[in-house]
């Protein structure tokens, strides 16, 4: 009877070392990937951040030499203001929407007197939750 226990956990044993074998590859890459991730998110924060803050400016100097704000959609706004940026190539669609860093439409909205909202809608590519970047300036009389 103790030959048979000892063998019984010898058996499950190496069915435990196997199962470990074949689970640490994808475990680790798993890992590796969430590493990356976490790296990418780092890279990207700063850009949105940035790109954000350019706009704000584009916007400003836009005000200044025509009087006033663009007006209309996001795209209406960027149509206006093309001119006066430089933009990255694969940045601009054709239908003159302005890519944030996870490849979604900026969302650009002016109320007149008032502000400007900028909106990324962030690593989900959805708007209205909570990893949504957005950016909102006073406009100055």
């Amino acid at each position: 009877m103790k030959k048979i226990l000892n063998w019984k956990v010898v058996v499950g044993v190496l069915a435990l070392l196997v199962l470990l074998a074949i689970a640490t590859p994808f475990v680790l890459s798993w890992l590796e990937f969430e590493r990356m991730a976490c790296a990418r998110r780092r890279e990207v924060v700063p850009l949105v951040l940035t790109e954000m803050a350019s706009l704000h400016l584009v916007l400003r100097e836009y005000r200044k030499e025509h009087g006033r704000y663009p007006e209309g959609d996001s795209r209406a706004i960027i149509r206006a203001m093309k001119g006066d940026m430089i933009i990255p190539a694969g940045k601009l669609l054709p239908d003159d929407s302005l890519l944030d860093p996870w490849k979604t439409p900026y969302v650009i909205r002016i109320v007149p007197g008032k502000e400007i909202e900028l909106r990324s809608a962030g690593p989900d590519r959805k708007f209205g939750t909570p990893d949504d970047f957005v950016d909102i300036q006073q406009i100055e009389p």
